[in-house]
């Protein structure tokens, strides 16, 4: 059986600003990036490819795609995620600070 290929690009444009202080954090192409890395792996002849833009981003559609990517491929298959967009902090309550 031929390996699988499974490929999952995130872009997100904006986020929500309950989280970032009210700050709206626009931006204007991780939609863009996230539909050329899309366009990267069809022409690369994966399996399977996924995007995800700004809204249809959220924790459950990810969630879903990370599942079907592992239920679905096996050892010596190939998993290709992409994610353009704004990153943050949270702080880590299991590091202690001497």
């Amino acid at each position: 059986m031929p390996a699988q290929s499974y490929s999952l690009h995130i872009g997100l444009n904006a986020v929500d600003p309950i989280h970032y202080q009210g700050w709206d954090g626009q931006l204007l192409c991780c939609g863009n990036d996230a539909n050329f890395y899309y366009e990267l792996a069809k022409k690369a002849g994966f399996t399977s490819s996924n995007v995800l833009l700004t809204q249809a981003a959220n924790s459950e559609s990810l969630v879903h795609h990370l599942a079907d990517a592992a239920k679905d491929l096996k050892e010596g298959d190939l998993f290709f995620l992409t994610y353009s967009g704004h990153g943050g902090y949270i702080l880590d309550l299991n590091f202690e600070r001497h």
